[in-house]
This record gives C-alpha cells, sequence and structure tokens, in this order.
C-alpha cells in the first residue's frame, strides 16, 4: 500500500443490532449531524520519511488574519493547503506492512502496551482504529 498523501474517513465501526459494523456518513444511526460532520471532516496526510499528521479543514468563514493570528500565538499549525494539524505522529514500513504510532500508553495487565499498530489494508484503503480511511 502506497500510504503517502492524504486520505479521509469513509467509514466508522458503530455498534448494529448484534455486533459492530462499518458505516458510511448516510448510514449512521442517532449521532447528531454536527457530530458525524466534524467526524468525516478528519483527515490523516502521511509523508515521506516517517511522518504523519492528524488534520482537519479550516472551517470557513475564518478570517486569513485570524488564521495568521492563531499560527503566530502556536495556538494552531498549518498542515497543507487549508488544512489545521491536530496532532502529529510517526509512521514505518515492516515487512510491507505500514505501522502508525497510536498516543496510547499504559499497562494492561501488567503488559506494557505497544503504542505501534498496524494499518490493516482493506478494499481501497486502511482501517485505523475506528475509522476506515480511503485517498482524498
Amino acid at each position: 500500500m502506497d500510504i503517502i498523501g492524504t486520505w479521509k474517513i469513509n467509514k466508522v465501526l458503530q455498534m448494529g443490532d448484534d455486533a459492530f459494523e462499518w458505516r458510511t456518513r448516510e448510514e449512521l444511526k442517532d449521532v447528531e449531524p454536527e457530530e458525524i460532520d466534524e467526524m468525516f471532516r478528519m483527515m490523516m496526510v502521511f509523508e515521506e520519511g516517517g511522518r504523519a499528521y492528524s488534520v482537519m479543514p479550516i472551517p470557513e468563514g475564518v478570517s486569513q488574519e485570524e488564521i495568521d493570528a492563531a499560527v503566530a500565538a502556536g495556538e494552531i499549525k498549518l498542515c497543507g493547503d487549508g488544512m489545521v494539524s491536530l496532532g502529529e505522529s510517526e509512521w514505518r514500513e515492516e515487512d510491507g506492512k505500514v505501522f502508525y504510532k497510536t498516543s496510547m500508553r499504559g499497562e494492561i495487565l501488567g503488559d506494557e502496551i505497544d503504542p505501534w499498530t498496524e494499518l490493516k489494508e482493506v478494499e481501497d484503503g486502511f482501517e485505523l482504529m475506528f475509522s476506515r480511511y480511503v485517498k482524498a
């Protein structure tokens, strides 16, 4: 899988009648429209050299002056054209598999949690936690 580039969410995991199901924006149930919009605006950007960013488009109506002031104050970091970075992480490729470093830390039953998780390749993209991504 060529991970380099921008990826958008196309499905999220939601509990169905009997089991968890992958659902598109239109298939989600019992979620407020604003929450759905926010969920599906999030994207991932993978760069050469092992850097990865969680990003979101800058909301409409925000002026360039407001953006410049927020950047200067260190409140936001721009990532690409019209995107604000929500967080930065690492990725690596090993034995043909792509791994992403999550923010999970700590222990479970005395075993340290490995923050690296494999990006499971699916039909036209990958799964990361509770989201499926496709190229934007």
